[in-house]
């Protein structure tokens, strides 16, 4: 009958978050052009980082990121800090069952400090480090991750080989002096001062992937919200790619 269809049209309609799952509860400020936390997450498990090797945000903004990077690498449940989920109201719900959940999801953190590798944020805007300050401080992971304040240019890698990725202006929302400039002076600096590291960059203005200069390794299509992207993957190395394959 329609009554019984309306009926499991209901069930199965139950929504069980509330809030939209992205929203952490970390981010109390988000900057100019923040990153969506779950955008954030899928592009660290896209890239295939390893979570032993350094991770590096040279343009962190408000440091998503980061933050991801290191729930990743922490095994930290994305939502820990939440506690409004919509599934608590339900008749059904067993505080009990969900206490037990929360306990054992909590005894499968995994502990790590900077010793183990370094998870590793930098910005040329003192304003967007202090925004990413507080936020590290509300997910509880100031003890794991660390803020420089300086340029993509004067930014010294650390030793070995590890992860960068990240978000820079394209124009959009961020405006940019000679933004063609400035991604060149990213290619350059890759090509110059990250050897061994694997590079990962997203950017929603496609035309200006050229003035990179550096061949991508492995290329996605994916949407920031409404805004078609690349997220381009640029392996660093010595000499040219020739001399590598002989190698």
């Amino acid at each position: 009958s329609s009554s019984a269809a309306s009926d499991v049209y209901k069930r199965q309609s139950l929504d069980s978050s509330g809030k939209p799952l992205n929203q952490r509860r970390y981010r109390k400020s988000g900057g100019e052009a923040p990153l969506n936390e779950v955008l954030a997450a899928g592009l660290i498990l896209m890239s295939a980082w390893d979570k032993k090797s350094n991770f590096i945000d040279p343009m962190c903004g408000s440091g998503t990121l980061l933050i991801e990077a290191a729930l990743i690498a922490t095994n930290r449940p994305p939502n820990l800090l939440r506690t409004d989920f919509s599934f608590v109201n339900w008749p059904s719900f067993n505080k009990n069952l969900w206490e037990k959940i929360r306990e054992e999801a909590k005894s499968n953190i995994i502990e790590i400090n900077k010793k183990d590798f370094k998870i590793i944020g930098s910005d040329i805007n003192l304003r967007s480090l202090e925004i990413t300050q507080t936020n590290i401080s509300q997910a509880g992971l100031s003890k794991i991750i660390s803020l420089r304040h300086t340029s993509f240019e004067k930014f010294i890698a650390p030793p070995k080989s590890g992860h960068i990725v990240f978000n820079p202006p394209y124009g959009e929302r961020l405006k940019v002096k000679e933004i063609e400039s400035f991604y060149a002076m990213i290619g350059s600096t890759l090509k110059h001062k990250w050897t061994d590291y694997n590079a990962w960059i997203l950017t929603c203005n496609l035309p200006l992937l050229k003035h990179i200069g550096l061949k991508p390794t492995t290329k996605f299509k994916l949407f920031n919200a409404k805004l078609e992207c690349k997220f381009i993957n640029f392996t660093i190395f010595e000499g040219k790619k020739e001399d590598l394959i002989k190698n």
